[in-house]
């Protein structure tokens, strides 16, 4: 069994951990988190990285969501992952409070009071 349970979901898990650094930014306010993940939510952590990055490639550096594309970004994502077998990666993404609050940050931090620092949907 690892030694730390998956912050996400709770569960104990066997083998390696992998672990990531999201760090959400909203004016001067900011939540940072340690996020030590299992398998399953690594898996979904890893396809959420992946559709946001796509979008941030897409976009022409305006300030729209990454997630829903609409106007009034107001929330950073800045995102380092070191997952087993694999190298560092870095994501920066522009949210809206709703994406954030309501897609992104469940599947990176799970559900978490600190979260409440960020802006309501």
């Amino acid at each position: 069994m690892a030694q730390f349970p998956c912050y996400v979901c709770g569960s104990r898990y066997a083998g390696k951990q992998n672990t990531s650094y999201p760090a959400f930014v909203h004016g001067s306010l900011e939540f940072r988190e340690t996020v030590r993940t299992c398998g399953p939510c690594t898996q979904r952590s890893s396809h959420l990285m992946a559709s946001l990055a796509e979008a941030d490639a897409l976009s022409n550096g305006d300030a729209a969501c990454n997630m829903c594309h609409l106007p009034g970004a107001t929330v950073r994502l800045f995102l380092t992952t070191y997952w087993f077998g694999e190298d560092r990666a870095d994501l920066y993404a522009h949210l809206c409070a709703e994406c954030t609050t309501q897609h992104v940050a469940p599947v990176l931090v799970g559900l978490t009071d600190a979260m409440s620092v960020l802006p309501g949907p």
